[in-house]
């Protein structure tokens, strides 16, 4: 009688060690599934980052790149409902990001008479189009010419208006130089 006391208690105490490996087994599982998943993102973004490749003396020269960026750059105003509010665009000198294999470009925009929505808008698009380009600064201003237009006159009045100086900056792969050991 004492024996299958034991043995029921033994076999009560594997199971519980059973269910308890199983649940940390799952626990696990899932964990590897999402470490996975962060895997598979880093490698999809690595890849898109390697596409972009330029030689470090590339980046401040015109290319195909710089006139698909120009369209890209139209093509997010027009969707804003803002094309003829672009005043300039200015490229910056590139630098290189964080000690990384990477340039920054600075761009330097002008948005005139411009309302938050729109400007938002603009920059969503921009970036959807170009996953390289982000907003480092955005300064806003009471814009001093208002036009003709009777929209921005509008605007102007309600306190709507604004004249959008925009900081982008744009990343391009550029390896580091590499000194001998």
């Amino acid at each position: 009688m004492q024996s299958t006391r034991v043995l029921i208690l033994l076999l009560l105490l594997s199971a519980a060690a059973a269910i308890v490996a199983y649940v940390n087994l799952t626990n696990s599982r899932d964990a590897a599934i999402a470490s996975q998943r962060d895997l598979n993102i880093c490698r999809a973004d690595l890849a898109d980052l390697s596409r972009w490749q330029a030689t470090p003396g590339a980046a401040a020269t015109s290319s195909g790149d710089d006139r698909a960026f120009n369209k890209d750059i139209r093509i997010a105003a027009i969707a804003a409902g803002i094309p003829n509010e672009l005043a300039s665009v200015e490229v910056g000198q590139p630098v290189r990001f964080e000690e990384s294999d990477y340039l920054e470009m600075p761009l330097f925009l002008r948005l005139n008479a411009v309302t938050l929505r729109q400007l938002t808008t603009f920059i969503h698009d921009l970036s959807d189009n170009d996953p390289r380009l982000r907003a480092k600064m955005i300064e806003l201003s009471v814009p001093t010419d208002i036009g003709s237009q009777p929209n921005r006159a509008a605007r102007a009045a309600q306190g709507e208006s604004w004249t959008a100086d925009l900081t982008l900056a744009r990343l391009s792969y550029a390896p580091k130089p590499r000194g001998n050991p």
